[in-house]
């Protein structure tokens, strides 16, 4: 041991702190400052204060949770073999990550040569590694000739696993509560804040690795049930890439919310997630900033990704299928559109005018006006009530008004909107009560005059009609006989229905919040007769609940008349009796929705009458939810529809071969048509104010089966409204024909189709807003196969 005495002056200069970096003599250092542009802007960044970057932080994922809403986990797989997962594992494969050259696919088609693995040139080392024999390369010559021995057995890492969807599925599932925690995201943050204060750094890694994650690869749906064990683990992980150590393991899990064994599972999910790319510079953490301060909508913007081509097991793009994302870029929208409907009018007066627009492009230089009718009161037959009220959706389209015996006068010319409503009778309102005055209609309809009715309409029309130079009246052809139309040149029954039908397919966001309001409250019907379905006798009791529950939140119309089908009785596709009892049935197809003000919602959900899928049933399930899903992304502005039904009878056959009830080539199966004898209708239609809306140039006399009953046809525009409702049917009827077909029989296995019968038939719909680079879903009841059943379960 040395002495200090001995040690002298040396121990001064030991002790002493190394000199300042010098960016000029450190190449490293030089790039950094150099290739990021000025130093302030770098040092701007971390002059900001933490609680200012963390309040940013927690309004972006506030927008994102609402944004996507509550949607459930990926189910873990019911079959261990993880059937009907090609198409998805060959696309994840085919993923290059945001700082990695890795090609998966890439790599298994360059190792799966004819050669043998390993390679020849290697031979076992003579000292083995943990029992692990080693190779170490050894010459060879072409003219060797010595017979080479076998090699001893090797170990290949990651051989057997499961693919990498599944595995990604179980990272992701260990995000997610059970229940949503009953405070939000912003006051959870604030609470980490307050005892362990974090650096601004940390907040916007923490901002980048999400944003990444569920913005810009969709590797994570971030919802209001896995948002807050994301972030706790994303804090966590960029503390440590960091090398923030203020904190110890024990402290952050205490404050977090989370034992100290679930926190290191978190870190560990997430760095699997990431594919462990956690490097960050200030050039990145800059771009979170400005995205943050940008507004947490602008950070939650759902930015269009380059596109993906699926690809087979070898990398290859399959011949036929369409680029498409891998993820989902629809999402889930929740709002309040009570909110929105009441602080506004039915813009009734913006529908006139794009109307008036397609009908002078038909008829340059039309002038005259537009007359409509609305839906007049009619006795039923032999009785001395009134029928079921229906507005005539022409009328309600230029009006918004669901008053019945009214007239609607446009006048094209002066952009004047003019509704006669019924005049006050004195001995009807005995009976029925004060309908509404001329003053109440002109303050809730958006037109610009109100008036009552008067005998000398046609005294009034032809006084407008005096007052132009050859105008025209464009009506519908159900136009009273009281009518005349005198004084006017001409009389066009055609345009106007055609223009208000073209019209009528593109929604604005008046007519989005008014089908996402009977999304709202059917979506809830729907979870309510989950609950009843295990106590349930029969299905008339169903229909009664999703009614009543519909009736109670306001919304007394359906859309049409619910399908309440169980067993066999799903495969008919539009079922109507909805009284069979409900014993001795595996599930049940409920296609239901009801209509506000209106405007329809159209939504079906299949599931197990017990609360628990048959192995068959399920597996019919998991195909018919991948149809959906991948069609869903696969929405945008401008997708041909007929691409997007090819998809979905794709995916269908993918999954039947795979569960050998169908056999062959695949693309003989397709080309010949079979997949239509257990999908035999199209994949969807526009939904507005009629549940089949208009617009949608259906060709019933199309040839090709295949296409025949698709009620859609070409290319979808932005804000048109769509439901996807892809579906698998087990339907004696439709499939024995098939059977009996030479041609097409060869490609069913009856032996094995005996098995599903009475699965019955398996459909999943929801109602999507299309547009400009993805898709809304405005659908939020439940089709998670675990989440329903543990409703059924638990009820």
């Amino acid at each position: 041991m040395i002495s200090a005495q001995a040690a002298g002056s040396d121990a001064d200069t030991v002790l002493a702190p190394p000199p300042p970096p010098d960016p000029s003599t450190d190449p490293i250092l030089e790039t950094l400052q150099t290739s990021d542009g000025p130093e302030t802007q770098v040092d701007e960044i971390f002059k900001i204060r933490p609680h200012v970057a963390m309040t940013l932080f927690s309004a972006g994922l506030e927008s994102l949770v609402s944004i996507t809403g509550d949607v459930p986990p990926t189910p873990p797989p019911a079959d261990p073999i993880i059937p009907h997962m090609r198409g998805i594992e060959a696309e994840k494969k085919s993923i290059v990550r945001s700082n990695s050259e890795k090609n998966l696919a890439r790599l298994l088609q360059n190792s799966s040569t004819k050669s043998s693995y390993p390679p020849q040139n290697f031979e076992p080392s003579p000292q083995p590694c943990d029992d692990i024999p080693l190779r170490t390369q050894k010459q060879t010559f072409k003219n060797d000739s010595q017979t080479k021995a076998p090699l001893p057995p090797h170990i290949i890492i990651g051989e057997g696993c499961q693919p990498v969807n599944v595995q990604h599925a179980a990272l992701v599932r260990k995000f997610y509560c059970r229940k949503t925690p009953p405070f939000t995201i912003t006051e959870y943050l604030k609470r980490i804040h307050r005892y362990l204060p974090l650096s601004t750094g940390v907040y916007l890694a923490t901002a980048f690795y999400i944003h990444r994650l569920a913005i810009a690869e969709r590797a994570i749906v971030v919802t209001e049930r896995n948002v807050f064990r994301l972030v706790i683990g994303g804090l966590r992980v960029a503390m440590k890439a960091l090398e923030d150590h203020s904190y110890s393991h024990k402290l952050f899990a205490k404050f977090g919310g989370v034992s100290e064994k679930e926190l290191s599972r978190l870190e560990i999910c997430f760095c699997y997630l990431t594919n462990f790319e956690l490097v960050v510079d200030q050039q990145k953490l800059r771009r979170q900033w400005e995205l943050l301060k940008s507004g947490g909508d602008k950070w939650a913007t759902f930015d269009q990704p380059p596109e993906i081509e699926l690809q087979d097991s070898t990398g290859n793009c399959q011949a036929g299928v369409p680029s498409r994302r891998l993820f989902s870029f629809s999402t889930v929208l929740r709002m309040d559109y009570d909110q929105v409907l009441q602080g506004s009018k039915y813009p009734a007066k913006q529908h006139a005018r794009r109307v008036v627009e397609y009908i002078r492009n038909k008829v340059p230089g039309a002038s005259g006006i537009i007359f409509l009718q609305s839906r007049s009161t009619k006795r039923i037959e032999d009785c001395d009530q009134d029928e079921p009220f229906r507005q005539r959706r022409f009328f309600y389209y230029l009006t918004g008004c669901p008053l019945a015996d009214s007239y609607l006068i446009h006048d094209i010319d002066n952009d004047k909107s003019t509704l006669y409503i019924p005049p006050i009778d004195p001995e009807e309102v005995i009976w029925s009560g004060l309908p509404m005055s001329v003053e109440e209609a002109k303050e809730k309809y958006d037109v610009d005059e109100v008036e009552y009715k008067a005998p000398d309409i046609n005294a009034r029309l032809a006084h407008i009609a005096s007052l132009k130079q050859k105008p025209t009246v464009f009506a519908i052809h159900a136009v009273p006989d009281e009518i005349t139309f005198l004084g006017f040149d001409e009389k066009d029954f055609k345009v106007v229905r055609e223009a208000i039908e073209v019209c009528r397919s593109v929604k604005d966001d008046y007519e989005i919040a008014m089908i996402g309001k009977a999304n709202q409250i059917s979506s809830k019907a729907h979870e309510e007769v989950l609950k009843k379905v295990r106590h349930a006798k029969n299905e008339r009791e169903l229909e009664a609940v999703f009614l009543g529950n519909c009736i109670a939140d306001g919304a007394r119309n359906q859309a049409y008349d619910s399908i309440v089908a169980s067993g066999r009785s799903a495969a008919t596709l539009h079922y109507v009796k909805n009284n069979e009892p409900l014993e001795g049935k595996l599930n049940l197809l409920l296609d239901a929705g009801c209509e506000w003000d209106c405007y329809a919602s159209d939504i079906t959900r299949t599931f197990p009458i017990n609360g628990k899928f048959t192995k068959e049933s399920r597996e019919i399930y998991d195909i018919v939810l991948k149809m959906q899903l991948e069609c869903i992304a696969m929405l945008k502005e401008g997708v041909l529809w007929e691409d997007v039904h090819l998809l979905a009878h794709r995916i269908l056959i993918d999954g039947l071969l795979e569960l050998g009830i169908l056999k062959g080539d695949k693309d003989e199966i397709l080309k010949t048509r079979t997949s239509v004898a257990f999908l035999p209708h199209g994949l969807g239609h526009y939904l507005g104010m009629d549940t089949h809306d208009t617009g949608g140039n259906p060709n019933y006399q199309d040839e090709d089966p295949i296409f025949r009953y698709l009620r859609v046809r070409g290319r979808l525009p932005e804000n048109s409204v769509i439901t996807v409702e892809p579906g698998i049917y087990f339907c004696r009827f439709i499939i024995e024909p098939f059977l009996k077909d030479a041609t097409r029989a060869r490609f069913i296995d009856a032996r094995v189709l005996e098995k599903y019968w009475d699965v019955g038939g398996v459909r999943i719909e929801d109602n999507i807003v299309i547009k400009k680079d993805g898709s809304v879903n405005l659908t939020t009841a439940v089709k998670d196969p675990v989440e329903m059943e543990s409703l059924i379960s638990q009820s």
